[in-house]
């Protein structure tokens, strides 16, 4: 009788933790879920300012080799602003840093699912090199700014809330 009800507690606490296992699971992938749509819609923020970016550069390379230069001051130091403001992409990582302390990568069943979850954390973990290094590049261009254009301009560019307008007027550059 004793063997009968050890037995069978054994086999009840079993039952329990992989229920227990199970709602773990299904919680992690929905709060994978909803980091994964949040981490999307930062990307596509980013990968927009990337092009933006570009964009502005080249039109300032342009600008910068136009016989009009004189006349598109203001553009250009517009141009110069923009060029150097990145979004900077933050993945959202609660649920893998959950996975990853908790021990949790144990009650996913699905081993497709384990090998997703690490290819993504490799996709962000290149991502964000990269991005590093876009900063970096952008960082480079500071003392080149320097002598092109005068600080105090840029400064008058910008609005307590950080949102840039064109300058006053037709400013000279360090061009010629």
């Amino acid at each position: 009788m004793i063997f009968i009800a050890v037995t069978m507690g054994f086999f009840a606490e079993s039952l329990r933790e992989r229920i227990n296992d199970h709602d773990k699971e299904i919680q992690y992938m929905k709060t994978f879920t909803q980091d994964l749509q949040t981490d999307s819609a930062n990307i596509c923020l980013s990968l927009q300012q990337l092009n933006t970016n570009r964009h502005v550069i080249h039109e300032l390379i342009m600008l910068m080799n136009s016989p009009q230069k004189a006349a598109n001051g203001a553009r250009m130091y517009y141009d110069a602003r923009l060029s150097t403001r990145n979004f900077t992409f933050h993945t959202t990582d609660r649920t893998l840093t959950q996975l990853k302390n908790s021990g949790g990568y144990s009650v996913i069943k699905n081993k497709a699912v384990i090998d997703s979850i690490t290819a993504y954390e490799s996709v962000v973990d290149r991502y964000m090199i990269t991005n590093g290094i876009s900063l970096q590049e952008s960082q480079l261009l500071y003392p080149t700014m320097a002598k092109l254009f005068k600080a105090i301009v840029f400064e008058s560019m910008v609005t307590d809330n950080y949102t840039n307008y064109y300058a006053e007027g037709q400013p000279a550059t360090g061009l010629k």
